[in-house]
């Protein structure tokens, strides 16, 4: 097994970030990056989340969603770490009253739940107004 320094020297440039989800046995997780992307490791140093993303909002986990970027787009995975949401989407944004997510895709708002289905229409908007949306 790998020490915290070898892992760190050998693989990742910078160490973000590191916390204990609530629960009790919960894994200390530990957000790094390399080359400007951003990935996840737990308790033994172990990948969790590859080192792919240019966003990973772990502090976004309110119905256990985090919102990723990879190129440009954007996704979601969950409390498990599995990607549940692809990232296809111009812009992503969770609910704070449950789990879906109000994501833009081809010029056009509406929301998804965790299986990536569509959940209702939403109005076509310009990008000056994406900054003024509500989730």
């Amino acid at each position: 097994m790998c020490s915290s320094d070898s892992v760190s020297q050998s693989r990742y440039i910078q160490y973000e970030y590191s916390w204990r989800p609530a629960g009790k046995g919960s894994p200390r997780l530990t957000l790094v990056s390399k080359d400007g992307k951003t990935g996840l490791l737990g308790d033994d140093f172990q990948e969790i989340v590859p080192p792919d993303y240019e966003i990973f909002d772990y502090n976004r986990n309110k119905k256990g969603l985090f919102r990723v970027a990879k190129a440009g787009k954007f996704g979601f995975f969950n409390e498990h770490f599995q990607k549940i949401i692809t990232t296809e989407y111009d812009y992503a944004e969770d609910s704070e009253r449950d789990s879906t997510a109000l994501v833009l895709k081809d010029g056009q708002f509406f929301r998804i739940n965790t299986k990536n289905q569509r959940q209702s229409s939403g109005t076509i908007v310009t990008g000056k107004q994406i900054g003024r949306a509500h989730v």
